[in-house]
């Protein structure tokens, strides 16, 4: 439902007490687990509405018995994660949902968040039905969840400019819900709960979401994120002889979309100081671990340069390059000069285009450059 212009504007505080959350929602959720096909024990109510800018999901989760819901996980990207030597979901120990738009309605690619009672946050983009899986992804979005006497719920507001879609289309959009009911390890999905093809990665059984009409075109839809960075150094040798020496380097990413579904990515002598740091794992085996990758140049769409399924901690079988060894040597980092990276939808094709170039002390002696398409 669009909100009609003067309208009261929607506070997301999880409270859903504005009059249009007040109206029909839809509610028939069928169990994946434990009985497949069945009824949810528990009736959830999922209404959505949208602005100039924003698009609002509200999630009433309701409970007889409210008391036992389960919401202990605060910390960020805990409330999922993929399976290890399959496609879909593991679920973490709270009771939560999750919402998946497929916005150009491909059945294929889609991109979801998630949240529990305690507002905790997750967003993933999904390539291939969940073939691809980037947990790494990072949206702009904010949502916000209450608990009530009668259950609980999440209040999510998506900016119209972190979703990729095309301009002038037919309104609909694939669309689907998933609630956890940790206690009951109950797995409740409004549309895909077959065991045999479904599931909530499985973007081809999504339902529709229908009256999408009139959204705002996003124009360039550009971030640019420049950095300077400084410093001073002073040593003094045996001898006493003193020296100093100064450092200045200036950089920075540029993001924007070039057409409706096609992003352009440059950057341009990349600092990735800021990088979350890689998860600590102890290796056993003779074979080498496979640390995914983090840098936010290398994140949006990556699923275009993988091809097959990944084992756990292993890359996918069919894999056209790693984009870890980008910038990395034996002996330490190795300057990233510059980069463009171009990847998206054209038509019905899927598109990647990679280029960087490195400075010196590649690991094979020359400045990286890899092309996909």
């Amino acid at each position: 439902m669009r909100l009609e212009a003067g309208a009261p504007p929607i506070k997301v505080d999880g409270a859903l007490t504005e009059a249009i959350w007040q109206g029909p929602g839809s509610s028939d959720f069928r169990q994946r687990e434990p009985d497949v096909g069945a009824p949810s024990t528990e009736r959830t109510e999922v209404r959505v509405a949208y602005d100039a800018t924003t698009l609002y999901v509200a999630i009433r989760s309701l409970d007889r018995q409210p008391d036992r819901v389960v919401n202990r996980i605060l910390q960020r990207d805990r409330l999922m994660a993929p399976k290890r030597f399959q496609t879909g979901f593991d679920y973490g120990g709270d009771d939560m949902v999750a919402i998946l738009f497929d916005p150009f309605h491909d059945h294929r690619n889609a991109v979801l968040f998630a949240t529990n009672p305690n507002g905790a946050e997750f967003e993933a983009l999904v390539t291939d039905e969940g073939r691809e899986i980037n947990v790494d992804w990072r949206g702009i979005w904010s949502v916000a969840a209450q608990r009530t006497l009668d259950g609980w719920t999440a209040e999510f507001a998506i900016p119209f400019r972190t979703l990729r879609y095309p301009h002038g289309g037919n309104g609909v959009w694939g669309f689907n819900v998933v609630r956890m009911i940790r206690r009951k390890n109950e797995e409740a999905i409004w549309s895909g709960w077959s065991r045999n093809d479904g599931g909530f990665q499985r973007v081809s059984r999504a339902g529709h979401l229908t009256g999408l009409d009139e959204l705002p075109r996003g124009g360039a839809n550009v971030d640019v994120k420049p950095y300077l960075l400084t410093g001073h150094t002073r040593e003094v040798d045996d001898q006493g002889v003193e020296e100093s020496s100064g450092r200045l380097e200036l950089g920075g990413d540029l993001k924007g979309e070039v057409t409706p579904g096609m992003t352009l990515d440059l950057t341009a002598n990349t600092d990735f100081a800021q990088v979350e740091a890689d998860d600590q794992q102890v290796n056993l085996t003779r074979f080498s671990l496979f640390f995914p990758e983090k840098r936010e140049f290398f994140l949006e769409n990556a699923g275009v340069f993988e091809f097959g399924v990944r084992a756990s901690f292993e890359p996918p079988p069919f894999l056209m390059f790693f984009s870890r060894t980008i910038g990395v040597a034996e002996d330490g980092e190795v300057p990233i000069l510059g980069g463009a990276r171009l990847t998206g939808r054209s038509g019905r094709q899927t598109v990647g285009f990679l280029n960087v170039v490195t400075g010196e002390g590649s690991p094979d002696g020359w400045p990286w450059t890899g092309t996909g398409i």
